[in-house]
């Protein structure tokens, strides 16, 4: 993969593209990291979307009052479906961060300093415990699903009463 990145990476020589060619790398760099952190804001603002929907939802049906079973069902059956779009969208998200750190480290093995690989090889060596925080974001969806789901049985029993 490596040997494949540096191909598609670096694409001209220095020696056939000119002067700019450390200052125009360095740009790229920095604004192929700033794009990596434009990521990381729009997942957290779709986050903080989800979490609203969800948020609304539970408390919309609360407020409704439990008698309401029809309502129960369809907000809960709604709710689920937004929590499977919002894990998803985290698992993506995480999957193109990835993808972008990747890309960072290699163009950083052409860069005097490497700050992403350091870092990384830090938190992998052992003297700090790095937990990857959108394997902890995954439960939040999960969790709001659940609830969901104890709201749509709530309703479905009861039509049964």
């Amino acid at each position: 993969m490596n040997d494949l990145l540096e191909n598609i990476l670096l694409v001209e020589p220095e020696s056939h593209y000119g002067a700019d060619y450390s200052r125009d790398r360095l740009t790229q760099y920095r604004d192929f990291v700033g794009s990596a952190e434009t990521v990381t804001d729009r997942r957290y603002r779709a986050n903080q979307f989800y979490l609203g929907i969800n948020t609304a939802l539970i408390g919309g049906i609360s407020f409704a009052g439990l008698d309401r079973h029809f309502l129960m069902v369809v907000a809960a059956i709604a709710g689920f479906a937004i929590c499977l779009a919002w894990w998803g969208s985290i698992r993506s998200y995480r999957e193109l961060n990835a993808a972008k750190f990747t890309v960072i480290k290699a163009m950083e093995r052409h860069l005097p300093a490497a700050p992403y690989t350091a870092e990384e090889a830090t938190y992998q060596s052992g003297s700090l415990r790095y937990v990857i925080l959108s394997k902890w974001e995954s439960w939040v969806p999960i969790v709001y699903a659940a609830l969901h789901l104890g709201v749509g049985i709530s309703g479905v029993l009861g039509f049964m009463e």
